[in-house]
């Protein structure tokens, strides 16, 4: 027994040891397989974006192209390269809106092309009216035709001015449209000789409708109102269901006009002695001269009957005209 007992006691520690050397083991084993691992791990790669084959941009170019009056459609789209073949079918298609037989000269087109190629062509055959042609493959025939409207409005627009030569050229500097003016010395003719009432330091007023299209005026519509001072005295005129009317309503046409012509100038007044520049000594001259240019329209001061037109001596051509009131006028040097 005693043998026995120091036999057990011999080395008390070798199972701590064990103990140890076995945790240490799975402890470099555990690192080493960790090891292994990280050293094994790669990072993933970052994904890419897929290379895209985009077809570059078709070159787009504007050309205008101004008509001459010798200009044809067929040798405009010629230019263009497009077909004789096509161009009569375009032509044929689009008669029910422009006729292209029939370009306006002086007018513009407007072509586009893409890479060079025929894309379109618009025409403005009206104040805001568009022939447009456009080649289209997904269409029969290979081309569309179409009538398109520009931006287009109405505005009222007003000018006044005081007079310091002439009605025309103080207009025109105030900024009104030259037919408007005309239209403005019709308003008054029964009322204003334009040749020989009009004072500097008259004044006038204009109210007009003008057609405006892409934000551009274009022409004048209407005179919507107008008035004038001429001498001291004012006249009126509101535009109402084709006439003209004064501020109490009364129509400003009269029976006779107070001048034949419009924007003219006075060569000789009636007079009873005037210097006569062929015969060279004065002699009664009982009329009007007007100067103006050859082909300028004449009007009749009223309505009446002719009862001569022919040739008369010292007058050339000469016209009389009678009318309902009794009066009777004539016209000559015409």
């Amino acid at each position: 027994m005693e043998v026995l007992s120091k036999k057990s006691n011999k080395n008390p520690i070798r199972p701590i040891l064990v103990s140890i050397l076995v945790g240490i083991s799975l402890f470099l084993s555990a690192l080493f397989l960790l090891s292994r691992e990280a050293s094994s791990y790669k990072a993933a790669p970052e994904p890419q974006e897929a290379a895209l084959s985009v077809p570059p941009a078709p070159v787009v170019k504007h050309h205008e192209v101004k008509l001459s009056g010798n200009d044809t459609f067929y040798q405009v789209m010629t230019d263009q390269g497009v077909s004789p073949v096509d161009i009569q079918s375009i032509a044929k298609s689009a008669r029910h809106i422009y006729d292209l037989r029939y370009l306006n000269k002086g007018a513009v087109m407007d072509v586009t092309t893409e890479d060079g190629a025929f894309s379109r062509l618009d025409y403005r055959f009206g104040d805001f009216d568009v022939l447009r042609i456009e080649k289209k493959p997904g269409v029969d025939g290979g081309y569309a035709v179409s009538q398109v409207e520009l931006p287009h409005e109405n505005r009222q627009i007003i000018v006044t001015g005081e007079i310091d030569s002439s009605l025309y050229e103080d207009g025109v500097n105030a900024g009104a449209d030259p037919t408007a003016l005309m239209e403005f010395s019709d308003i008054f003719a029964w009322d204003v000789d334009f040749a020989s009432d009009i004072r500097k330091g008259d004044t006038f007023s204009i109210l007009t409708e003008v057609l405006y299209v892409n934000g551009e005026a274009v022409r004048t519509e209407r005179v919507l109102g107008a008035e004038m001072v001429n001498d001291g005295r004012k006249y009126t005129a509101i535009y109402y269901k084709n006439g003209y009317y004064d501020e109490n309503g009364k129509s400003l046409r009269r029976t006779l006009l107070k001048s034949p012509l419009r924007y003219r100038r006075i060569s000789s007044y009636f007079t009873n002695r005037r210097w006569h520049p062929i015969l060279k000594r004065f002699r009664p001259h009982h009329g009007i001269d007007y100067a103006a240019p050859t082909g300028t329209p004449v009007e009749s001061a009223g309505t009446g009957r002719v009862v001569f037109a022919g040739w008369k001596r010292g007058y050339g051509n000469f016209i009389t005209v009678k009318h309902n009131n009794g009066y009777s006028t004539s016209y000559g040097h015409l």
